[in-house]
C-alpha cells in the first residue's frame, strides 16, 4: 500500500517496471485496482495488461480499462 501511495503522487513512465511487478505479484484486489488506475492515469498501461484487464474478475478494473481505452 505504501509503494502504491508513492506512485499515486509521482506518476511517470519510469515507474512502469515497479508497477508491473506490483500488478503481477499482489494478491490484494484493492491494490490491483489502484495499480491499474495509476498506470492509466500516467498513460503507461501496456497493451497486454489492458487486454488482460478487460477479462479481470473485478468489475472495477474492467471499467477502468474500458474508460482508458476510450480515451
Amino acid at each position: 500500500m505504501q509503494v502504491r501511495h508513492i506512485f499515486e503522487h509521482n506518476k511517470g513512465s519510469k515507474s512502469l517496471d515497479i508497477l508491473l511487478f506490483l500488478y503481477h505479484n499482489t494478491t490484494c484486489s484493492h491494490c490491483r485496482i489502484g495499480i491499474v488506475q495509476i498506470m492509466c492515469d500516467a498513460n503507461i498501461l501496456p497493451d497486454k495488461i489492458a487486454e488482460e484487464c478487460q477479462y479481470d474478475y473485478d468489475e472495477e478494473i474492467r471499467d477502468i480499462v474500458l474508460k482508458y481505452k476510450k480515451n
